[in-house]
């Protein structure tokens, strides 16, 4: 790793830390008369959401420096239960990358009480920046969910047909197609409407509240479930308007990515049999990579995070 991106690193770890034992102290030296609803509402949310991020910003620097890539495999479930339970079931869904998507959206059509969600969404783009898509590969409950729905990981399924069409390039390309028509028409409801309107048809929302009411939920719920088998991250690669956001992100020019040393390259194509997401063509790293760190359990020499 080059000396500027690890200072760059090592000074945003230190800035979060900071952030959040500001928002610690800062909330037990308030007095009873001094606590307003803003920071009432907020608070909790932004320990929970600095939390993750400080957890963010450690994953990436573990996968960088760590010599036994056969623990990230291993970890990685553990830390998505974590997540699903942490950012999901204990908010009900109510803290995710959709609903930061659509509160910054708000925000700057003027809805100025969004301003705390929109400056969470601005900092998530930036450790996506320094530290990479960690975010969508370890932290979020959403993806955490589906990946664990996922039946074709396993041996015993994975050659299956129906699982082999979902993994097609045609297939990939459909989903991302599909991707940034719904994202073009979130936003134009949200201009619209100005309201979260993904919020009242949301199936992951319903699934951590443990509350799914209606004919419409139950429809969307049993999809999600059902696309989840089958296909890896079907949310993720067909709608997710955060992850179409950091796909854009990684693509800046000195975006901390997973990289294929083309030359060293030997084009035994276990990386890309090995990534789920499909983000390995012609022996390079595509902007849909999760950061995931699946392709380093190879073990090959090409392939590093650094």
């Amino acid at each position: 790793m080059k000396t500027k991106t690890k200072i760059l690193q090592g000074t945003t770890l230190v800035l979060l830390i900071a952030s959040l034992v500001f928002l610690m102290v800062q909330n037990a030296t308030l007095g009873d008369g001094e606590i307003t609803q803003w920071w009432l509402l907020n608070y909790k949310s932004l320990v929970r959401i600095n939390i993750a991020f400080i957890v963010l910003a450690l994953i990436s620097i573990w996968i960088q420096n760590t010599k036994n890539t056969k623990r990230l495999s291993i970890w990685r479930f553990p830390i998505m239960f974590i997540f699903i339970m942490y950012l999901g079931f204990t908010t009900g869904g109510c803290q995710c990358a959709v609903g930061y998507f659509q509160q910054a959206v708000l925000f700057l059509l003027g809805n100025e009480r969004a301003i705390a969600v929109f400056v969470v969404f601005c900092v998530l783009l930036f450790l996506t920046y320094v530290y990479g898509k960690v975010w969508c590969g370890w932290i979020c409950p959403l993806g955490a969910l589906q990946d664990y729905l996922y039946l074709g990981r396993f041996k015993k399924l994975k050659n299956a047909k129906i699982f082999q069409i979902f993994r097609t390039k045609t297939a990939q390309i459909v989903m991302r197609s599909i991707q940034i028509f719904a994202v073009v028409a979130l936003v134009v409801l949200l201009v619209v409407k100005q309201m979260p309107w993904f919020c009242r048809y949301d199936p992951f929302r319903a699934i951590f509240s443990l509350s799914v009411h209606g004919t419409l939920m139950w429809i969307l719920v049993s999809l999600l479930i059902v696309s989840s088998m089958l296909i890896y991250r079907p949310f993720c690669k067909s709608f997710c308007p955060m992850g179409f956001v950091l796909n854009w992100v990684s693509r800046i020019p000195g975006a901390h990515r997973i990289q294929i040393n083309d030359a060293t390259c030997v084009r035994c194509k276990r990386c890309a049999k090995r990534c789920e997401m499909r983000g390995i063509e012609s022996r390079k790293l595509n902007y849909t990579c999760i950061h995931c760190g699946e392709c380093l359990v190879t073990h090959c020499k090409s392939i590093s995070a650094k």
